[in-house]
């Protein structure tokens, strides 16, 4: 039995408008997976099986920059693309959306440039099987 996924978020423009977002989604899996990046290393995350696509995806993380030397930073790659910035969490909600960030995300690099642990947590729901 598919799994109901509800989200939401609220954008707010100070003395501007209000944006407030939401819609449920049927999942047939999901994965909640929480990792340790330590210091100057990289952590492989495999997210999803191979030919399987992400409907939703969430990922956050403990700490992004270092506020007083912004060349140290949180930085993702998806499979063998180029390291990417995490300067915030991302929220996709859309299999097409997702599918920008690469097309096999069996396998993410996070790579720890701070100099303290960051803890990377991720939501992905998906269909039970390859896509077809």
């Amino acid at each position: 039995m598919p799994e109901r996924v509800r989200w939401s978020t609220s954008v707010e423009v100070q003395n501007g408008p209000t944006f407030n977002l939401g819609g449920v989604m049927q999942s047939e899996a999901y994965a909640k997976i929480r990792v340790d990046v330590q210091p100057g290393e990289d952590e492989v995350v495999n997210i999803l099986p191979s030919g399987v696509a992400a409907k939703f995806l969430l990922v956050k993380a403990s700490k992004y920059v270092d506020a007083a030397d912004a060349g140290k930073k949180l930085t993702y790659a998806v499979g063998s693309a180029s390291d990417t910035d995490l300067s915030g969490p991302i929220v996709l909600t859309d299999a097409a959306v997702i599918s920008l960030l690469g097309s096999d995300l069996t396998e993410v690099t996070f790579k720890n440039g701070l100099t303290e642990l960051v803890t990377v947590e991720i939501l992905v729901c998906r269909d039970a099987g390859p896509a077809t």
